[in-house]
C-alpha cells in the first residue's frame, strides 16, 4: 500500500472513514467482517481498542505470518492473553492448526515435485494442492473469527486434500 491508499489523495483519511480498520476493510473485507462479528471484536469496542491496528500496527505493518497468532514468543496474542486464559488456549489451538496444515501442504508439494522430476503426470495432484492451498488461505482469514473450531474445520479439509495428494504421488 501507498500513503494515499489509507490517507486519501487530498486529506488525512478518505471521506467517510472514521478508523484505520475501515480503511483496512476496504481490501480485507472478510477479515474485517469476521473480526467485527467476533467476540473479540465486541470486546475491543467495549475496551476502546482499535481493530486492525492493535495486532497489525498502522504505519509499521509487517508481512503477516502464522507466527503472529499463538502462544509462542513473538505472537501478538501474548500482548493481551496469558497462560490459563481461554484466549491463550484458543490462540494455541489456532496456531497448531495453521502450522499442521502448512507442514502437511509443504510435504505434499515436495511429493508433487518428485513426481514432476521423474516425469509422471501430476495434474490431479496439482488440483488437490490448489484446493489445499485455498483451505490454508481461508483458515488464515478465519483467524479473525477467534474460533478455533471454525479454523480447524477448514484446516481439516485442507489436510484431507493434502493426504489425497500424498497418496496420489505415492502412486
Amino acid at each position: 500500500p501507498a500513503c494515499n491508499d489509507c490517507h486519501g489523495n487530498h486529506g488525512a483519511a478518505p471521506p467517510g472513514v472514521t478508523s484505520i480498520g475501515q480503511v483496512c476493510g476496504h481490501c480485507h473485507v472478510n477479515n474485517m467482517q469476521y473480526f467485527t462479528e467476533s467476540r473479540m471484536g465486541h470486546a475491543f469496542v467495549e475496551e476502546g481498542y482499535h481493530g486492525c491496528e492493535e495486532c497489525h500496527g498502522n504505519h509499521g505493518i509487517h508481512k503477516t505470518s502464522d507466527e503472529m497468532v499463538g502462544t509462542q514468543e513473538g505472537a501478538v496474542c501474548l500482548d493481551c492473553h496469558s497462560e490459563g486464559e481461554k484466549g491463550f488456549e484458543t490462540a494455541g489451538k489456532i496456531h497448531a492448526e495453521l502450522v499442521g496444515l502448512n507442514t502437511q501442504y509443504a510435504e505434499a508439494r515436495a511429493a508433487q515435485q518428485e513426481v514432476q522430476r521423474i516425469g509422471m503426470d501430476d495434474v490431479d495432484i496439482g488440483f488437490m494442492l490448489q484446493d489445499a492451498h485455498q483451505s490454508l488461505i481461508q483458515a488464515r482469514t478465519l483467524v479473525h473469527t477467534f474460533d478455533a473450531e471454525r479454523v480447524k474445520a477448514t484446516t481439516d479439509e485442507g489436510k484431507r486434500k493434502t493426504t489425497e495428494a500424498l497418496e496420489a504421488a505415492a502412486g
